[in-house]
């Protein structure tokens, strides 16, 4: 029988409150949540002047397996999320081969069952050859689908409007998406090669660049309009895309959309230092694109912080511009970094933050009994110590590409955590996965 666990005095960060409390959890839920628990044979952690947060959710990553899996697999790169503080993820198709089937997902799910260490699960990648498989799709299972309207790393690519018209009528899960222009992309790609053949980094918002984005944006809003589709915009990167989203879906909560690390912690005044390091689809922009991007949080214009974490080896991203992979590695400081911005730089509340690393994602897509730290939830939890740092180069990275472009040192620290009431990670010392498959109230 699994043992029973009683976190004692921590800070507990749940629903827009922050209350010192303790929680019992009898594996793999919380069973109770209140001050002063007595429960005769659990396990006691003290937690006094710890935070107690529920685990990070995800919604958002590349693992790289099949097809990929020098850059990571699912083994590896859940393992850093754990060290991360993301207890569940979703995972993105632009595998090899992409995941555009019914049984693609399920070898997907076979092998994270063996081998993830977060709760795990997956997006069907719309394609136009495997259209027919949204028939076969279980809402209760598959979390959504992804499209691209640009293309990015991978072949997956839907830029028709009979074609994207057909998947926001039929699709029965939200759709995700990735927002940039096609056409324009092309041109300005053909354009600048043309142009500047030894080109650096830095001119990569220039080719992806932000009217690429509202374009695109426009037009998924206008669908999700159109066929009241579940719609979730993927990496917002401009600050025109949240003046629109701030003016055109607040009539429309069916539509969400999304921040990611890379645009949340660099600009383009950081091309110059880290090159292709930094080379995301879509681009990282200016610096008033960041700023855009903290505001449009703190006014819940973003509702989701994701981390696209995206690995490909050092040696790829060394090669010139054009030839080098878009996409970085995030995961392993996705708390630590959110922590930082928020004890040390105040750009979120505490309570905001939970907001969107863990309950919007799971109300988002509907992730059955996760997100919060309610009594009857599974007990996915993560212990913080505020006095603690995280440095990024002094820590084990644990996902396979082995680098990070972050540098400097972060306040805040996970110290524990916990997967459906088993401690994974406690103070430094991982223990056995127990991860379960995301399940969709549908």
């Amino acid at each position: 029988m699994p043992e029973r666990w009683l976190i004692q005095g921590a800070w507990i960060v749940n629903e827009g409150r922050i209350e010192e409390k303790d929680v019992l959890i009898v594996p793999p839920y919380i069973e109770k949540v209140a001050e002063g628990i007595s429960a005769k044979g659990a396990k006691e952690v003290k937690a006094k002047g710890w935070y107690l947060l529920p685990g990070a959710i995800d919604v958002h990553v590349h693992f790289r397996e099949p097809g990929l899996t020098h850059k990571g697999s699912i083994a590896t790169e859940s393992k850093a999320a754990i060290a991360g503080g993301v207890t569940s993820y979703i995972e993105m198709p632009n595998t090899q081969p992409p995941t555009t089937t019914i049984e693609q997902i399920q070898k997907k799910c076979h092998i994270a069952a063996k081998q993830s260490w977060a709760n795990y699960a997956f997006y069907l990648g719309a394609s136009k050859e495997h259209a027919e498989e949204i028939k076969k799709i279980d809402p209760k299972k598959v979390a959504g689908i992804k499209i691209f309207m640009g293309s990015s790393t991978g072949n997956l690519l839907i830029e028709e409007e009979e074609w994207l018209c057909y998947f926001f009528e039929h699709t029965p899960v939200p759709i995700t998406i990735h927002c940039e222009w096609e056409a324009r992309l092309r041109e300005r790609q053909h354009v600048f090669k043309q142009r500047y053949p030894n080109a650096t980094a830095a001119i990569h918002p220039e080719i992806r660049d932000r009217t690429a984005c509202l374009i695109a944006t426009e037009k998924a809003v206008s669908l999700a309009k159109t066929y009241k589709t579940p719609l979730h915009i993927l990496h917002i990167t401009t600050k025109e895309e949240c003046h629109y989203l701030e003016k055109h879906c607040k009539e429309a909560p069916w539509i969400t959309a999304e921040a990611c690390i890379p645009h949340l912690f660099f600009d383009a005044s950081h091309y110059q230092t880290y090159g292709n390091f930094i080379k995301v689809n879509p681009a990282i922009k200016g610096r008033e694109d960041r700023q855009a991007l903290w505001k449009a949080l703190q006014k819940d214009v973003l509702s989701i912080i994701s981390t696209d974490h995206a690995p490909h080896l050092w040696s790829e991203k060394q090669q010139p511009y054009y030839q080098a992979p878009s996409g970085m590695p995030s995961i392993r400081f996705f708390l630590p970094l959110l922590l930082d911005a928020v004890l040390r730089q105040q750009r979120l509340s505490l309570t905001q933050l939970v907001e969107k690393i863990a309950h919007f994602p799971a109300k988002r897509f509907q992730i059955a009994k996760r997100g919060f730290i309610k009594e009857g939830y599974f007990a996915d939890l993560v212990l913080i110590n505020p006095m603690q740092g995280t440095h990024p180069r002094k820590v084990a990275l644990y996902y396979r590409c082995g680098w990070t472009p972050f540098k400097t040192a972060l306040q805040g620290a996970v110290a524990a955590v916990m997967v459906n009431g088993q401690w994974t990670l406690f103070n430094g010392r991982w223990n056995k996965p127990s991860a379960m498959p995301l399940e969709f109230q549908r």
